[in-house]
């Protein structure tokens, strides 16, 4: 029906102190398209008289459907307050958000509280409730450059009034400007508490709960939980704790860290919900656990969201500094997270003593060699610590270098050699690893260049299949050739056995791999041959007896 139209089957006359109307969507949304925004509280005065005084219709009242929708919200909500019709926004920044308003025109008793719900536009089911006594808030904890959506309702005595129509406001961006970082040192704020309040909001302890330890960091365990804030649905997290007996720069230091965190929000990069500290009190990327389970396509898939993380922080002005794979969580569905922003830029004077920054020991097996000699921490020594992060997603967790000392890990790298493929390694990896570890800081590539590379690898499966060439791998590896000798083990079971790959021992012996010199020329097809089907022991092995050979001659790969 349209506004003066009829209804069917229309009653002779209808005439009654109390009645029912009864609207379907489509009813609604077709008067709305008339020109009525809104079928909100009715202007009551704008009624006419004769519909205001004991609510007596006929059929020769000749009602539009806004009037009789009028009359029925306002039997229904008879007491409660009318809905807030104005709302003004206050001081917008970009995280935070202050409004204020009018009371009800018809508050029909005295406000008690008001409701205020809101929530990032078009994501509706994930809300926040926020109550006031007040007519003004402030919504903190917002995003950058995002449109949120706020309705606000009262109550009295009575309950409440329906919430009012939605209002739209959007937080600032965050401009950036050339050459100048967008992300502001925690470090430059006098007082840490400031610094983590500034960027991260506040979760009460009871929210927490702690499900397991995953791991150990700089100021104490990891553990994974899980996180249920009022009127939001329950999430997994991942909990960093500060240790029991913490000084007061590692304090400091903890609290500088969650700082940086709180200012990025990227899908690769880890996500701050917040900080607990009135109280005073997602895992880990552990490929060793996985070995052989991920297929290439996979593993590429991983590297590319850890490098669209990199390249988010290396936009924002960003150096990580601490890049590793330990440093990567990853959810089911295979999602890296670049996490761990403790690391700080300053290191001591003394070479001899340790490479240390504020946050600790510098990653020497991960860092490039202009940062461990010149101190020159840039988004170029990321890329460098990025390549070796392959290097360990492809080799499932290999410790980068093995068993080699920090000294000779700098020694080596400064003389040009670099860590050979991993086993059954794409060349296209391997090669963008190498294009990583160039000694010249400015031929390596930018993190938005290796995105760019692995999504062309990605959406072009068959690139792929070209593996490192095995003999090459082996030949490449050293500078020069040499027997293994017996000096590492003194037999080959006793070998197998520290790399528990023990059940294998009868088998090397019945084949004539009896001494160590014989087990130095196996190959990948021997090891099949033996019946070393399974592909994570034949990596363990081959990985096992290229290790050993790199530590004979104390080199590797030449670039």
């Amino acid at each position: 029906p349209s506004p003066g139209g009829s209804f069917k089957p229309r009653s002779p006359v209808l005439e009654t102190r109390f009645f029912t109307i009864q609207a379907t969507r489509k009813f609604v949304e077709l008067d709305r398209g008339r020109g009525h925004k809104c079928l909100g509280p009715p202007a009551w005065a704008e009624l006419p008289k004769k519909q205001q005084e004991g609510i007596v219709l006929t059929q020769e009242s000749n009602l539009s459907p806004l009037h009789y929708m009028q009359i029925l919200y306002h039997l229904r909500h008879k007491g409660t307050p009318s809905p807030v019709t104005n709302v003004k926004k206050g001081k917008i920044a970009k995280n935070s958000i202050s409004l204020s308003w009018q009371e009800p025109d018809r508050p029909n008793g005295i406000i008690l509280e008001y409701e205020i719900k809101y929530f990032e536009k078009d994501q509706e089911t994930s809300y926040t409730i926020i109550k006031s006594k007040e007519t003004s808030i402030t919504a903190e904890g917002l995003k950058p450059a995002s449109v949120y959506v706020f309705q606000i309702r009262a109550r009295t005595a009575a309950g409440y009034g329906v919430f009012s129509r939605r209002f739209e406001f959007e937080t600032i961006p965050v401009f950036k400007l050339p050459g100048v970082r967008t992300y502001i040192d925690p470090h430059t704020y006098e007082d840490p508490n400031q610094a983590v309040h500034e960027f991260a909001k506040e979760i009460e302890a009871s929210c927490i709960t702690i499900e397991r330890v995953i791991g150990a960091g700089e100021f104490g365990e990891v553990c994974s939980g899980r996180l249920k804030l009022p009127g939001k649905r329950e999430l997994p997290v991942a909990i960093k704790t500060l240790k029991v007996g913490y000084t007061e720069k590692q304090r400091r230091d903890f609290l500088g860290e969650a700082s940086i965190m709180g200012q990025f929000d990227h899908p690769n990069i880890i996500h701050l919900e917040g900080v607990v500290t009135k109280s005073k009190y997602s895992g880990k990327l552990c490929m060793c656990k996985n070995d052989g389970q991920f297929t290439v396509i996979q593993l590429v898939g991983m590297l590319r969201g850890i490098a669209a993380g990199m390249k988010y922080l290396s936009d924002m002005g960003y150096v990580h500094r601490d890049l590793a794979a330990r440093n990567i969580l990853i959810n089911s569905n295979l999602v890296c997270k670049v996490s761990d922003f403790g690391l700080s830029r300053v290191l001591e004077d003394d070479p001899e003593a340790a490479y240390t920054t504020r946050g600790g020991k510098i990653p020497i097996r991960w860092t490039a060699p202009e940062a461990i000699a010149f101190r020159k921490f840039t988004s170029a020594s990321d890329v460098w610590s990025y390549g070796i992060v392959m290097w360990e997603v492809v080799s499932y967790g290999e410790r980068p270098y093995w068993e080699m000392t920090n000294q000779d890990v700098i020694k080596a790298v400064e003389e040009g050699y670099r860590l050979p493929s991993p086993m059954d390694c794409p060349a296209a990896l391997y090669q963008l690893m190498l294009d990583c570890w160039q000694k010249d800081r400015n031929s390596r590539p930018k993190f938005e260049e290796i995105v760019n590379m692995l999504d062309k690898l990605i959406r072009n499966p068959s690139s792929l299949k070209t593996l490192v060439n095995a003999s090459s791998r082996v030949s490449n590896l050293l500078a020069e050739h040499g027997s293994l000798g017996s000096g590492a083990y003194r037999s080959v079971g006793e070998w197998l056995e520290a790399i528990k790959m023990g059940r294998y021992t009868e088998i090397f012996m019945e084949n004539g791999y009896s001494s160590m010199d014989a087990v130095a020329q196996v190959t990948l097809e021997d090891l099949r041959r033996l019946g070393v089907t399974l592909v994570g022991h034949q990596k363990k092995i081959m990985n096992s007896l290229q290790e050993m050979k790199v530590q004979l001659v104390n080199g590797m790969v030449p670039l």
